[in-house]
This record gives C-alpha cells, sequence and structure tokens, in this order.
C-alpha cells in the first residue's frame, strides 16, 4: 500500500503505509530531545529539530522547494510546524500522520539509541589541585611522619582531584565545576 496524501484541518498531512517509499522528504522530528531518545524512539534518519527557536532557525535557512516530513509524538506539534513552515512560503511541507504512536502501533522500524551514562566532572579546577595536592601531602606522611595509617586518607583526595568526579558531591547534587548559566548537573543519561 502506498503513503496517502490528504489534506486534515487545512495541514498537508501523509498517512503512512509504506515507510521505504520516504527518501524524497527530509524527515523533521520536532519532539524534545528525551522524547526522541525515549519510549517511542525515532526514525532511522530523522533529524531532531526540536520545535520553538531551533525549528525557527533550522526553517530560516532551508530551501523552500525542499519536501519535508514533520514528525513528533502524535501529529499535534508536528501539524503545527508544517503550518509555520508553510506560512514562511514551504510549498512541499507535510505532517506525518498520527506521530510516532502510530508509527509504533504499525509496526514500523524505529531506531533505538542506547542510553549512555555520561559523567561531567563536578569538581572545579582549583578545587581539583588542591585536592590533588592535599592527598599527596596525606600520602607522604607515610614516608616522613610518624608510623600511622592516616597516609590512607591521602588517596581519596588525590583520585578524586585526578579524576575530577567526586561520588559524594553526585549523591548530595553538588557541582563546584558549574559553568554559568548551566543547570546543575552532575551526571545525566
Amino acid at each position: 500500500m502506498k503513503n496517502i496524501f490528504r489534506i486534515k484541518e487545512g495541514v498537508p498531512t501523509l498517512d503512512i503505509h509504506a515507510p521505504e517509499e520516504l527518501g524524497e522528504y527530509e524527515l523533521i522530528d520536532v519532539r524534545r530531545p528525551d522524547e526522541f531518545t525515549g519510549e517511542l524512539s525515532h526514525i532511522e534518519g530523522a533529524r531532531l529539530v526540536t520545535q520553538g527557536e531551533e525549528l525557527d532557525h533550522f526553517l530560516a535557512a532551508q530551501d523552500k522547494n525542499k519536501k519535508i516530513l514533520f514528525i513528533c509524538r502524535s501529529g499535534a506539534r508536528s501539524a503545527r510546524a508544517t503550518l509555520q513552515a508553510m506560512e514562511l512560503g514551504f510549498r512541499d511541507v507535510f505532517n506525518m500522520e498520527g506521530g510516532m504512536l502510530l508509527w509504533n502501533e504499525k509496526g514500523f522500524p524505529i531506531k533505538k539509541q542506547e542510553k549512555k551514562m555520561k559523567c561531567v566532572q563536578n569538581i572545579h579546577p582549583i578545587e581539583r589541585v588542591l585536592r590533588v595536592l592535599g592527598g599527596l601531602a596525606l600520602i607522604s606522611l607515610a614516608f616522613v611522619g610518624p608510623a600511622n595509617k592516616w597516609f590512607l586518607l591521602g588517596i581519596i583526595p588525590l583520585i578524586t582531584g585526578v579524576v575530577g568526579i567526586c561520588p559524594p558531591y553526585r549523591l548530595l547534587g553538588i557541582n563546584t565545576n558549574k559553568k554559568k548559566g548551566e543547570k546543575q548537573n552532575c551526571c545525566s543519561l
């Protein structure tokens, strides 16, 4: 069965029955990044262009004769993106009927993205230097000071200073390496 084109509530809409025939379209997914990689996943070859400012910039830089199929979760946001593109003078833009909900319901192929743990250094560079120096000072006690086991405590600040990640900071949500305007996020998926 072929893909079916129709106008639905004033929006050019494509009801997908033959996903292999989408090669002529640029697939633009307007969902949020967490949705793109989430449970419904995304279509192989689709480009994530989140609705809003990112979509505005994308449309401003595109050829108005390009064939674009907009995709979202259910078809509502992609319908708005299609209308937005039409208002800017695009002629061959379409909304994907039913979004990723219908795509998955029909059993069409999706691109699953493995979630990888991204560990961000949560210790400021100056604090890292101080940790390394403090750790080395404690470890040096084994060679120059009285014979005791306190030098073993030097291993902890030494390792966290060298690696730049402090597990207790992560548990408590502390990030001394936060850049201006950045959200507090020590480790994310």
